[in-house]
């Protein structure tokens, strides 16, 4: 897996606090699930929410303000690698919590299977992304386009509970 450069999407992801609302708030969340801390993702800020933000934050030897700040963003986003069908790992995981987000649901389980690369190329087509689409079908390949608009788009419908495989 190759490392792409997400330095832009983050800087563009807003500072959030405890009862905060939003696409932020729910990409905030599904980064948490896939760093190990269960959070309902609905959107909303509420006080699990910022104690697991707290407990990131601690765990990073931040200063815990339960402030999700650019730091914490940077925190949540590090190392994020390029992925493709066979890959495994954090960057898989945090794709797939960040598919859950979107309602693009598949097993979290940290390894880049049929069902990941299938939800990834809905993903892809829905949202049109740049350089991913091609003759109508997504490239099934989350690399720097694909991460930014994972990153940045709206999300919509209800709260989901990830569901570690």
């Amino acid at each position: 897996m190759t490392k792409p450069h997400t330095s832009t999407a983050i800087d563009a992801l807003p500072t959030w606090r405890r009862d905060s609302r939003g696409n932020h708030v729910r990409i905030g969340q599904a980064l948490l699930n896939a760093a190990g801390y269960p959070t309902t993702i609905s959107g909303h800020a509420d006080r699990a929410t910022i104690d697991h933000l707290s407990k990131l934050q601690a765990g990073k030897q931040m200063v815990m303000v339960g402030i999700c700040n650019q730091q914490t963003w940077q925190a949540l986003t590090t190392d994020l690698r390029t992925v493709a069908y066979g890959c495994s790992g954090r960057s898989v995981r945090v794709l797939q919590c960040l598919l859950w987000a979107h309602r693009f649901f598949t097993p979290v389980d940290g390894r880049a299977g049929v069902d990941t690369i299938a939800k990834l190329r809905g993903f892809q087509v829905f949202r049109n992304v740049a350089g991913a689409v091609v003759s109508g079908r997504g490239d099934g390949v989350c690399g720097i386009s694909t991460w930014l608009s994972l990153l940045t788009a709206e999300p919509s419908g209800p709260a989901v509970v990830v569901s570690p495989s």
